[in-house]
């Protein structure tokens, strides 16, 4: 039970340290999709500091499922006093945004 686990893990960092050093967030295109967009509700700001997370923000590996390809970027901003979790799918130049989460507070 316990190499399995540690197969999991090892495997785990190994995906996202090999998927993250394919591509170069900072200059392929972003991409949103009718869900994030339409059923979200995401004013113009919310859009900005979704770029930005997707830019600057860190991987969180609680949020991510390797398993279908999507990691999540996570970034608190202070004068907004909120975190914004954004799930997205990466291709060859273009980032696609599945889901934008937004909470009060830091987490």
């Amino acid at each position: 039970m316990k190499s399995k686990l540690l197969y999991i893990i090892i495997s785990t960092i190994f995906y996202y340290n090999t998927y993250l050093a394919q591509f170069d967030r900072r200059h392929n295109h972003i991409m949103f999709t009718k869900h994030a967009l339409n059923d979200k509700n995401l004013c113009p700001a919310d859009i900005d500091c979704a770029i930005k997370t997707i830019r600057t923000g860190k991987v969180s590996k609680e949020k991510s499922t390797p398993a279908k390809g999507r990691i999540c970027f996570k970034n608190y901003f202070k004068q907004n006093s909120k975190t914004y979790f954004v799930i997205v799918e990466c291709y060859n130049k273009v980032i696609w945004v599945i889901t934008v989460i937004k909470k009060n507070g830091k987490y």
